[in-house]
């Protein structure tokens, strides 16, 4: 069965020190627009476990280098209210997608600027916003000459009477996030 509870997974990648973001295209009898991957989250399932099943579904990737979470979290109706949860999902710039053609027509890699003017929905052009945000942070501003670092930054979200809760970014000395853990 499946629960009011929603994952989007924005994947992108690294290639040759440019990020890239990969925007699926619905099939035109479901409105034709573009977006990440989205899905819902079955009973028994986690949030994590559906992101993943997800992405194997509709774009065929079983090997994720790295998973951002707490990205963006939104709600809405359809006509039922959903929670939707929204990760940052990095892949080798060598994964091949294949499409489930069931759901989308379509697949590209996209810069920033392409992937955002692409984007049909407010909501996951704010979560691309952030995920870029994020990801321009870490490659421009908090790479070191060693090979992994852990950096500290704020997530952007306030907790209830105290300040901004952090994260803890594991990356490597491309710049690929390895882990990521909020404190």
């Amino acid at each position: 069965m499946r629960l009011p509870v929603q994952v989007e997974g924005i994947i992108f990648r690294r290639n040759g020190g440019v990020i890239e973001y990969l925007l699926l295209k619905r099939l035109p009898e479901r409105n034709g627009f573009w977006q990440p991957v989205t899905g819902g989250v079955e009973e028994g399932e986690t949030r994590e476990e559906a992101l993943r099943r997800e992405i194997r579904e509709e774009t065929g990737v079983k090997n994720i280098i790295a998973l951002i979470e707490g990205l963006y979290y939104f709600e809405f109706s359809d006509p039922n209210p959903n929670q939707e949860y929204v990760y940052g999902v990095e892949v080798s710039p060598s994964e091949e997608i294949v499409l489930d053609g069931k759901e989308h027509s379509e697949c590209r890699w996209c810069s920033y600027k392409e992937a955002l003017r692409s984007l049909n929905w407010k909501e996951n052009k704010v979560a691309l916003r952030r995920l870029n945000r994020t990801l321009t942070r870490l490659t421009l501003s908090h790479l070191g000459p060693q090979n992994a670092n852990k950096r500290l930054m704020s997530t952007g979200k306030k907790t209830e009477g105290a300040g901004h809760l952090f994260a803890l970014f594991t990356v490597n000395r491309f710049g690929s996030v390895l882990s990521m853990a909020t404190i």
